[in-house]
């Protein structure tokens, strides 16, 4: 059974992320999840390169078909046919696994099925 989760209580935490200077999504997560400054720019770093790699996917999977790239600064920094390999060569630049965003770009990847065909089941 999933627990109830109220909407007063949903809302008064987005009112003292909302309350931040900034408010972007990193305001948001800091106010919810009490992260420190350095967590949050680690945090914006990593989404933007999480952002910018689905921005760039088509071009992504023609240059690099069937392989896992690592970004990082917006920028494929390494491509491999294997994770193993990937961090390997990730290693070698000396850039920390964890400031890395890793994805396959599958050039035949399956077909999405719309949840309108699934009956719910709840």
């Amino acid at each position: 059974m999933m627990q109830e989760v109220s909407s007063q209580s949903v809302d008064s935490d987005y009112r003292r992320a909302d309350a931040s200077a900034d408010k972007g999504a990193s305001a948001k997560l800091a106010a919810t999840k009490k992260m420190t400054k350095s967590e949050i720019i680690e945090w914006a770093a990593h989404k933007k390169n999480i952002d910018w790699t689905f921005s760039n996917q088509r071009a992504l999977v023609k240059k690099y078909p069937n392989k896992s790239i690592a970004v990082y600064n917006c920028e494929v920094i390494a491509d491999a046919d294997t994770v193993g390999e990937l961090l390997q060569a990730v290693d070698l630049l000396s850039i920390p696994r964890s400031k890395t965003f890793i994805k396959f770009m599958d050039a035949d990847p399956a077909p999405i099925i719309p949840s309108t065909l699934y009956e719910s089941y709840d």
